[in-house]
């Protein structure tokens, strides 16, 4: 990497911390507020999803306030559009951490700056300072969303896969909690990395569950064991839920559990 690029990083991570300085006002609920940018971008969304979809949401009662991870399982492309509507129809205004690449596409990068969503520094160098970002975030009382899995699942029915350990890491250091989120059904509609189906079909189900016990593991960020424990808890808590959305179906045993590392990418594309 550059100089000059190490520089622009640099500067970018900083303005990325120091947006989170102060929390915007709060709206009725007592929970930060969407802010203009937000609140225009979203609408037209929201209008979207209902009029053209069914949606079940469950669970709104395991929402905090203010200042927790939603961690939800990622399955189709129109996970982050569900995630999102879900939780702002629970007057949750969530910044969801994407990649910084995101930050410079045309009309989408304007309207994610001034929403305040965190960019997420893949580099190696960097990986550490998307994380400061979101802690920022949490000080001020926001809803970070996240998806551990780091893309779409590769489990070939469509169960989460392993974690990566930006949220345990994120919720051991910051001691806030962490609410697991599973959702089904968008994938009938925009199948995974495939076909598009139009009218939309069937039903969208989206459940938060109770926060993740990690009581005895906060302040153990840098402790591998304990990442990894916290990893796995969040993630299982993730798939329990979705089995409540899944009746008769049979989450994969732990050991049987998709690992990219391990298992490859069915795929073949990568993150």
């Amino acid at each position: 990497m550059s100089q000059s690029r190490d520089a622009t990083s640099e500067e970018e991570i900083r303005t990325a911390i120091d947006q989170f300085s102060k929390p915007f006002r709060k709206n009725r609920a007592g929970r930060p507020a969407l802010g203009f940018a937000y609140a225009f971008a979203a609408a037209p969304v929201r209008l979207l999803l209902i009029l053209l979809m069914k949606r079940r949401y469950l669970g709104a009662e395991n929402l905090p306030v203010e200042g927790f991870i939603a961690a939800a399982n990622h399955v189709t492309e129109l996970d982050s559009t569900t995630f999102g509507h879900f939780l702002l129809a629970n007057k949750v205004s969530v910044r969801i951490m994407i990649k910084e690449s995101m930050m410079h596409w045309p009309v989408i990068g304007f309207f994610a700056k001034r929403s305040r969503m965190i960019p997420v520094f893949r580099s190696s160098s960097h990986a550490a300072d998307s994380l400061a970002a979101a802690k920022a975030a949490l000080r001020v009382g926001e809803c970070v969303g996240i998806f551990p899995e780091g893309t779409l699942t590769r489990d070939p029915q469509l169960w989460p896969m392993k974690g990566h350990t930006g949220a345990a890491r994120l919720a051991l250091e910051t001691r806030v909690p962490v609410v697991p989120i599973a959702q089904w059904g968008a994938h009938r509609t925009l199948e995974p990395y495939g076909k598009l189906h139009w009218p939309p079909r069937g039903l969208v189900q989206v459940r938060a569950g109770a926060p993740v016990d990690l009581a005895d593991l906060y302040g153990r960020q840098d402790d591998h064991e304990a990442v990894e424990e916290a990893t796995a808890r969040i993630m299982r808590a993730i798939t329990d839920l979705l089995a409540t959305l899944r009746p008769g179906e049979t989450p994969p045993a732990p050991d049987k559990i998709w690992d990219m590392k391990r298992d490859g990418d069915r795929y073949h594309r990568g993150k």
